[in-house]
């Protein structure tokens, strides 16, 4: 008995071993170079027990290999392949497109009701909503829109100078979410959500409660690397009242509309129309939850990043009080045109102020890195490299934007890089803030423009500084794909005129 046992034992324990060592020698045996892998975690140990964050993984994985075009490495037992090479990633992105249209994230819709959005689903479904939802980024959208931005922007103006008047070291990350929320509930949701103002915003709360690094989050996003435990155990790791509350909102918005026959030109009216004709997209089955997803997907992508760029982009001007004052000077001129009122087609004129923002965004890219998989075989161009259908494609756009062979002296803040050449950097010079390709972000000219909107507010009002309490940590927490400061994130505001 005791024999039978013990050889049950050695026997699993083989299998165990066996099935470990093919599976580590996946990236082996197709030419790839990387870390050697440890058992079941991979190379991921550090990520999985919170000892380190993706991008800071990334970073040591990219500088090691720094020769390498394509790093093989393991997530637990799942291969991924890390592209650096910027012709492979052009490849990805653009070209072979149709073989790399997944991102291959799991859109467990049947359990999270928020997951069937246009940034997870398959190409399937993704091809036909991002169709739909397209026109309402137009730039004749855009521009219809700009009076609800301005609005904004000096809701904004009128917040600060009472807050200045208080206390003039402000928490940036916390300013300028209030402002992003103000934005993605007028021009989104068609709400005055009143986050200027009000610390008990409860928009505002589920935004920061969603996007907060919580054990949970980071166990959900794990547990979603095998789908069929996620269908069990993911009800469990969702946050209920934070679907109720958006499920309530956007339906409730809805069918005000409709009842009264209300059209704002905005994101919510592509939305009820998508309700009131569900036949516009037959291959998709539109559901109240299909439609709150998509609500819920872009005010995380409006509120969150624009947030980050504006706190980010504003620490910098700080530290560069001369870019600072060039590029006040830029908009002060900009507005004297119309009647010291920022228009629409004023921003397209300020060359300084879009260079500044293209290199915050380089230096804090607003995605760590991007993900793909791919939906075929596939050998990469001019190598023997070949990877199967299913195989997952991560490029790691914090550390291509970091890299001093694309850009020299990378940690230090310089517009400049994007006032050569219109802006052109080259085909060779990888540059990912939003992606790139079909699947790049849906919202990209949108978030450009509130962001911008914001800074202009801003600086044509106040001087900004570093304080004592300027530090700006970026910790990176462990699992989110964003770049966020840890702490330190203070800044001083003064009026201008006043000392």
């Amino acid at each position: 008995m005791a024999y039978n046992i013990l050889l049950g034992i050695i026997t699993l324990l083989l299998a165990v071993y066996y099935f470990i060592r093919v599976k580590y020698n996946y990236w082996k045996a197709r030419g790839v170079k990387g870390p050697t892998p440890l058992p079941l975690v991979g190379n991921f140990g550090g990520i999985f027990f919170n000892k380190t964050s993706v991008v800071e993984f990334l970073k040591k994985v990219y500088n090691e290999y720094k020769s390498e075009p394509l790093i093989g490495v393991y997530s637990g037992v799942n291969p991924i392949l890390v592209v650096k090479d910027p012709a492979f990633i052009k490849d990805i992105l653009i070209k072979d497109f149709s073989v790399f249209a997944n991102r291959g994230t799991f859109a467990r819709d049947t359990v999270d009701v928020f997951a069937s959005n246009l940034f997870r689903i398959e190409a399937q479904r993704w091809r036909p909503l991002r169709a739909k939802l397209s026109p309402t980024f137009s730039s004749g959208k855009l521009k219809n829109m700009f009076y609800l931005l301005k609005q904004c922007a000096n809701n904004f103006g009128q917040y600060l100078d009472r807050l200045v008047a208080q206390e003039k070291i402000i928490d940036c990350p916390a300013i300028t979410s209030k402002f992003t929320a103000d934005v993605i509930g007028t021009c989104i949701f068609g709400i005055d959500m009143k986050a200027l103002g009000n610390d008990k915003c409860e928009f505002l709360e589920m935004g920061k409660k969603m996007m907060k690094p919580r054990l949970k989050v980071r166990m959900k996003e794990f547990v979603r690397n095998w789908p069929w435990l996620f269908d069990i155990v993911g009800n469990f790791l969702l946050d209920h009242d934070i679907i109720e509350y958006f499920m309530t909102m956007v339906t409730k918005t809805i069918d005000y509309r409709v009842k009264h026959n209300i059209i704002r030109h905005d994101f919510m009216d592509i939305l009820t129309d998508l309700k009131k004709n569900p036949e516009q997209l037959p291959e998709l089955e539109v559901t109240d939850k299909l439609i709150v997803a998509q609500a819920v997907a872009f005010f995380i992508a409006g509120f969150f990043t624009s947030s980050n760029v504006m706190s980010h982009l504003l620490y910098e001007l700080a530290l560069n009080p001369h870019m600072q004052e060039r590029l006040r000077t830029e908009i002060i001129e900009a507005v004297e045109e119309t009647n010291g009122d920022i228009e629409y087609d004023n921003l397209k004129k300020m060359d300084y102020l879009e260079a500044v923002f293209k290199e915050s965004l380089r230096k804090y890219p607003a995605v760590t890195h991007l993900m793909r998989e791919s939906l075929e075989d596939y050998t990469f161009s001019g190598t023997q490299v070949h990877i199967p259908k299913g195989q997952s494609i991560w490029i790691p756009v914090y550390s291509l934007h970091l890299d001093p062979t694309f850009y020299p002296d990378p940690h230090v803040f310089d517009p400049e890089r994007f006032m050569k050449n219109d802006g052109d950097l080259g085909n060779s010079v990888p540059y990912l803030g939003f992606g790139d390709g079909s699947r790049n972000c849906i919202g990209a000219r949108f978030a450009v423009q509130q962001t911008k909107v914001g800074i202009i507010e801003i600086l044509k009002n106040f001087k900004v500084d570093v304080c004592e309490k300027s530090t700006f940590k970026y910790g990176d927490q462990p699992r989110l794909f964003l770049l966020t400061a840890s702490e330190g994130t203070y800044l001083k505001l003064t009026r201008l005129g006043k000392d």
